[in-house]
């Protein structure tokens, strides 16, 4: 057993010395392991589309202005893994095609897809995104009608403004909108942060995460809500015309010169504080933590409820 046991330990050592030496040679690229072999490809469609359906896995997706007038897509293709392309009634589809056998599932994949649409104008309707863990980057300068986005393990980063709604939901990933407006905003993530910033919104925004943070600068909108597990939630200079409501297990709420004409607050395990910009009527209540707010009497409500937390809310310029 000793002697079998030595004999392992050798030639353990000896596959570590061989793979180091391997990586070396290779200059630590681990996309030259690969096992399947790639090209790059363009497609040039016959017209710009109006809507856009796009349904992968692992490649990022990310729109970029065309400069020629012509509507492309360049993406990765291999013999068994690609990207079918169509243009039918107004609508691009873009579908992974994935022909391997299961056995050729086993491999060394190195190489991140890339998905890259160019488009020539300006104004669209509808984008449909469902994608596992490639990320998703919608830049600024485009208007859609829609933005629908599904996602397993990705990161999503909207600048572009819609004319009716964002919706954004995935499993694991932060979720990054900036700079745009819409009618109404719905994002949920299990694992991720939610972010944005100078966002405006003529309805409802919603965020909803069961592991993350929320934080909202600059952002306008008629009504404001936000529930989750565990996570904190920072507002800057956040102003909703009606109803904000936050509600947390686990958490800090953090006000810094924001605003609602009704404001109600529910945590748990989370202190509730900052500075709001208008006098407010306050009911609060925590179990062991202290409470300090302004003895206003006019003005909306601002309803307050913590157990191990305490409660420090001031009115701007008071």
């Amino acid at each position: 057993m000793k002697k079998w046991l030595i004999a392992a330990a050798i030639l353990l050592g000896v596959g570590l010395i061989i793979g180091f030496v391997s990586l070396v040679l290779l200059d630590y690229d681990f996309t030259k392991l690969n096992t399947i072999n790639y090209e790059t490809k363009t497609y040039e469609l016959a017209d710009d589309p109006t809507d856009i359906v796009i349904n992968t896995s692992t490649d990022n997706i990310k729109f970029v202005h065309s400069e020629d007038g012509k509507c492309k897509v360049v993406c990765l293709y291999s013999e068994k893994m690609y990207n079918k392309i169509d243009e039918k009634d107004g609508t691009l589809t873009i579908e992974h095609v994935d022909e391997r056998k299961w056995y050729e599932n086993f491999g060394i994949f190195g190489k991140t897809g890339s998905l890259t649409v160019y488009l020539p104008s300006d104004k669209y309707g509808t984008l449909t995104i469902k994608t596992s863990t490639g990320n998703v980057t919608i830049p600024e300068g485009f208007e859609f009608e829609n933005v629908f986005v599904q996602g397993s393990t990705c990161d999503v980063s909207c600048k572009s403004s819609v004319k009716d709604q964002i919706k954004i939901e995935q499993s694991t990933g932060d979720v990054e909108l900036y700079g745009l407006s819409a009618e109404k905003i719905y994002i949920t993530t299990s694992t991720g942060d939610i972010k944005a910033e100078s966002v405006n919104v003529s309805g409802s925004f919603a965020a909803h995460v069961s592991t993350g943070k929320v934080v909202l600068t600059g952002l306008r909108c008629e009504t404001l809500l936000s529930t989750g597990s565990t996570g904190d939630v920072y507002l800057t200079n956040t102003i909703a015309s009606g109803k904000l409501s936050i509600e947390r297990d686990t958490g800090d709420v953090c006000f810094n010169k924001s605003d609602a004409e009704s404001i109600i607050v529910k945590t748990s395990t989370g202190n509730v504080t900052g500075s709001l910009l208008s006098e407010k009527i306050f009911f609060t209540k925590t179990s062991t933590g202290k409470i300090s707010v302004p003895k206003t009497t006019s003005g909306g409500t601002c309803d307050i409820t913590t157990s191990t937390g305490r409660i420090t809310i001031t009115i701007e310029g008071n």
